[in-house]
């Protein structure tokens, strides 16, 4: 019962169900990769000034409904990245 060329000799009937199990796990990692991603948003900018030069600021972003505090500094461009911000609760 050895495994030659990705196939179980011996055991016919093996063969399917591996295939099928490999079909569904892609399909589950299609499926569920996007709905993490839509859990977790970011912010990105640039800060300059009224003559188009780079500034170099904090940039803060609250959310008081979650008790969340995010900063970020303005890099040499004057721009700056949050990562990994939750969505605000949904209000109808």
């Amino acid at each position: 019962m050895g495994c030659v060329s990705g196939k179980v000799e011996g055991l016919p009937w093996a063969n399917k169900y591996v295939r099928v199990f490999a079909a569904l796990l892609f399909a589950a990692t299609i499926v569920l990769l996007p709905a993490r991603a839509q859990n977790i948003s970011g912010v990105r900018g640039m800060v300059t000034d009224s003559t188009g030069g780079h500034l170099w600021v904090t940039i803060e972003l609250d959310n008081p409904g979650r008790g969340l505090h995010f900063a970020a500094t303005t890099d040499e461009l004057g721009t700056y990245q949050i990562q990994r911000v939750p969505p605000p609760p949904a209000t109808f």
